[in-house]
C-alpha cells in the first residue's frame, strides 16, 4: 500500500461534537459547527456502560447558524446505539450460573454450562466451584471457539469481551442470555455522515443530539472533510 501524501490532520477538521457526559434518561445536543467550506462531516458517537436493550439516539440538526438559528432535524440522519448489538466491548456477569440452565449466545456461537462430560467444542463448559471458576471455564470455551477475533478475560465473577484487534470486526452481539449469566455494554460506536447538499438551502452549520434511554456515560467526536483549505487544528 503506498503512502498518501501530506498530513491527514491537514485533510479532516476533528472537534468535540458533544463533550462526554452521564445522560440520566435524557438528551443534549452539542455546539452548532459550520459547513461552509466542507463537502462532508462524519459525526461519530460513543457510549458506556449500558444495560441490554437500552439505547443512545443521535439525531443530526441543521441551523442557519451557529447560535442555532432555525435549528431543525435532518430526519435521514440518526443513527441508534442498543445494547448489546454490535458493541466494542461487553461485560458477562455471572449470577449462580448452575449446570444444564445457564446459557449465552455471542455472534451466533451458543455457550451452555454442562457439568457432565462437557464438550468445549461444543461450547460446552462447567460450573465449577462458584461464578468465579464458571466464568474462567466459559471464558477458555469462548477463546477457543471463537479466539480469532475476540479475547474473553475472566475477571472475578464476570467475563470481559474485547475484540481481539479493535477496529478489526465487526463487533460483538450477545443475545440469549438467562439471569445467570447477565450481558452488559461497556463500550459501544456509531456513525452518522451528513453531506453538505443534505443540509436544506440557508442552512449552514450542523449539530448533534444525544438522548439516552437510561443513565449512560456518552459523547460524541465531528469529523469535516472535503475541505476546500487546510483546516486549522
Amino acid at each position: 500500500m503506498s503512502a498518501s501524501s501530506g498530513k491527514l490532520i491537514d485533510q479532516v477538521q476533528v472537534d468535540m461534537a458533544v463533550k462526554p457526559v452521564s445522560l440520566a434518561t435524557t438528551n443534549t445536543t452539542g455546539a452548532y459547527f459550520p459547513m461552509a467550506g466542507f463537502g462532508k462531516a462524519v459525526f461519530k458517537i460513543f457510549a458506556a456502560t449500558m444495560a441490554a436493550t437500552k439505547t443512545v439516539i443521535g439525531q443530526v440538526y441543521q441551523a442557519k447558524n451557529a447560535a442555532a438559528g432555525s435549528a431543525a432535524v435532518i430526519t435521514a440522519a440518526t443513527k441508534t446505539l442498543t445494547a448489546n448489538a454490535l458493541v466494542k466491548k461487553a461485560l458477562l456477569t455471572g449470577n449462580t450460573i448452575v449446570d444444564e440452565t445457564s446459557t449465552v449466545t455471542i455472534n451466533d456461537v451458543v455457550y451452555n454450562c454442562e457439568d457432565t462430560t462437557p464438550n468445549i467444542d461444543a461450547g460446552e463448559f462447567i460450573s465449577g466451584n462458584g461464578d468465579t471458576e464458571a466464568c474462567v471455564q466459559l471464558a477458555a470455551a469462548i477463546n477457543h471457539l471463537q479466539g480469532d477475533t475476540l479475547l474473553a478475560t475472566p475477571s472475578g465473577g464476570t467475563v470481559i469481551l474485547t475484540e481481539k484487534e479493535p477496529g478489526s470486526t465487526t463487533g460483538i452481539t450477545i443475545t440469549a442470555e438467562d439471569s445467570t449469566i447477565v450481558a452488559s455494554t461497556l463500550e459501544m460506536q456509531g456513525v452518522i455522515e451528513v453531506d453538505a447538499a443534505d443540509l436544506d438551502a440557508d442552512f449552514t452549520h450542523v449539530a448533534l443530539k444525544l438522548t439516552t434511554s437510561d443513565t449512560i456515560v456518552a459523547g460524541a467526536a465531528l469529523v469535516r472533510a472535503e475541505g476546500r483549505y487546510s483546516p486549522a487544528s
